[in-house]
C-alpha cells in the first residue's frame, strides 16, 4: 500500500483503565509494528489519535500545541 491508517482502539477511557496491557497493545507497541513494516514497504504511516492527549483545561486545540494528557488513555496515545 502506499499508505497505512492507523484507527485502532476504542475510545473509552475506563475501558483502558480496566485492561491496561491490552491497551498498551492497541495504542502503543500494535502501532510500533504496523508502523515497522509500513517502513518496510515505503509507505506512509498515519495513526489517528483524539483529544485525549491534550487535558482539556482549554479547547480549540491544534496540531502543534504540547500534549499534556490526564488519563490512561491519553498517555497511551
Amino acid at each position: 500500500p502506499d499508505a497505512v491508517v492507523y484507527l485502532g482502539g476504542p475510545e473509552d477511557a475506563a475501558w483502558v483503565d480496566e485492561n491496561p496491557k491490552v491497551a498498551e497493545k492497541v495504542f502503543a507497541s500494535g502501532p510500533g509494528e504496523i508502523l515497522q513494516a509500513a517502513e518496510i514497504n515505503s509507505a506512509r504511516f498515519l495513526y489517528i489519535s483524539s483529544s485525549s492527549v491534550f487535558d482539556g483545561t482549554r479547547g480549540n486545540y491544534v496540531e502543534s500545541d504540547s500534549i499534556s494528557p490526564n488519563t490512561l488513555l491519553g498517555k497511551l496515545k
